[in-house]
């Protein structure tokens, strides 16, 4: 069973109007799983293409990847602050350029802090950012599927 974790918005974005509709401030970008996407990674997709398509709002987005515990009957969640191409992570990710070379992205593109906790990418498609969150989700904050399920699920909503 995969869980979605609500998240506590703030009036930051209220209103908002986006792809032709009104979001409110509790409106999620996008839920996976929901039926509307066949994979987390779609959903990441999709919610980098919102947010591009809305970044009149500046504001920050949490990108949250939610999968099996160290346990099988617990859960693990990580929450990723994101904004114009600036990703805050909840711990150093020693491995971000390693993870980055790897999904495709060039060198001059990815700008790591110095507490190796925040990630400027530049000029990234949102297909190339949703390989790289996936793979940080998977391979440095140890998100993986529930047991039994083929996919972690995921989350983002304006904070």
């Amino acid at each position: 069973m995969l869980l979605i974790v609500s998240q506590v918005i703030s009036t930051s974005v209220a209103e908002e109007v986006c792809h032709g509709e009104k979001m409110q401030d509790n409106d999620p970008i996008v839920e996976h799983p929901s039926g509307d996407y066949d994979t987390a990674v779609q959903a990441i997709t999709e919610a980098f293409r919102r947010v591009g398509e809305c970044a009149e709002t500046s504001g920050w987005v949490v990108l949250s990847g939610q999968g099996q515990g160290w346990r099988l009957d617990s859960y693990l969640v990580a929450d990723v602050r994101y904004r114009n191409g600036t990703f805050v992570f909840p711990r150093s990710i020693s491995e971000v350029a390693s993870i980055a070379a790897r999904v495709g992205l060039a060198e001059s593109q990815v700008e790591i802090g110095s507490d190796s906790k925040t990630v400027l990418i530049r000029g990234a498609t949102p297909e190339l950012l949703a390989a790289f969150l996936d793979a940080v989700y998977r391979e440095a904050l140890g998100i993986r599927p529930h047991e039994g399920e083929d996919d972690y699920a995921f989350g983002a909503e304006w904070l």
